[in-house]
């Protein structure tokens, strides 16, 4: 993905947040649990 500008901010933050989702359901139960309580 390049920044140029050709994307809407919010897609961006879409984007970011559904990677960061897909990245924490891959975690063990026990380090999620760890990340709720940060």
């Amino acid at each position: 993905m390049y920044l140029d500008g050709s994307l809407p901010d919010s897609q961006i933050y879409y984007l970011v947040d559904a990677s960061y989702q897909q990245a924490v359901n891959l975690l063990p139960e026990e380090k999620r649990k760890l990340l709720v309580q940060l």
